[in-house]
């Protein structure tokens, strides 16, 4: 993953079929931290990427990252806690 990131590989974190796998979205995060301890920027970098991977419209994809983005705009915690 930090090749990933290093390497401004565009990729998002995502859950199929979580009641046969028994991962939820959230409980994937979850692990992803503990494993990388990621930083809030480079969870932003992740965030960017799945929204503009995702089948919204251009139109749709600007709101949802601006209700994120204006939801952080305190950056002052670098390391998120699951």
């Amino acid at each position: 993953m930090r090749a990933y990131l290093a390497n401004r590989v565009r990729f998002s974190i995502n859950s199929d079929d979580p009641f046969y796998f028994g991962a939820y979205i959230l409980a994937n995060y979850c692990a992803v931290q503990e494993a990388f301890d990621l930083t809030v920027d480079e969870w932003m970098t992740i965030l960017q990427a799945s929204i503009e991977g995702c089948w919204c419209s251009e139109d749709r994809k600007i709101e949802i990252f601006g209700l994120y983005t204006n939801s952080r705009t305190d950056r002052s915690q670098s390391r998120l806690e699951c």
